[in-house]
């Protein structure tokens, strides 16, 4: 990208796109710290009535980014679902993971979901 932030082109976008959208858009992205800032400005919270393996699904799409973004993405996708299920998905998804790491990441966030969120869109 030129040495160009992604980050300032996607906070002015109008965030409509499903978050499963937003995971394959990831995916394509080169830089880690851009692919860090889409993955916090995921909609999550348009999969609220979601199920729990739609939510399982969300989290281990995570799995197409190479470490560090990777870890980052399971702790805060954990973590926003868990906000979604009110706490639920840290004992009933992260566990349905296929990784362990991703289990162990997912979890950790997900622990964390009554703590400030920040950057949630």
């Amino acid at each position: 990208m030129n040495g160009e932030s992604l980050w300032p082109r996607l906070a002015g976008l109008p965030l409509v796109i499903e978050a499963c959208e937003y995971e394959r858009l990831h995916a394509v992205l080169d830089g880690a710290r851009d692919a860090v800032a889409c993955i916090r400005v995921t909609k999550a919270q348009n999969l609220l009535r979601a199920s729990t393996a739609t939510y399982v699904r969300l989290v281990a799409g995570c799995e197409r980014f190479a470490d560090p973004v990777r870890g980052v993405c399971y702790r805060w996708v954990g973590k926003a679902v868990a906000v979604l299920s009110d706490g639920a998905f840290e004992r009933e998804g992260c566990p349905a993971l296929e990784r362990d790491d991703a289990r162990r990441l997912c979890a950790a966030g997900a622990h964390e979901f009554e703590s400030a969120l920040v950057t949630f869109s």
